[in-house]
């Protein structure tokens, strides 16, 4: 997989998560 795939999906897996999780966000 490209390296940039690899990071669009990244991207939209974490964007999903937070939109799901909403104002919780999780501690860094």
């Amino acid at each position: 997989m490209p390296r940039y795939l690899l990071i669009r999906h990244g991207e939209s897996v974490w964007n999903g998560e937070r939109r799901i999780q909403g104002n919780q966000d999780p501690p860094l």
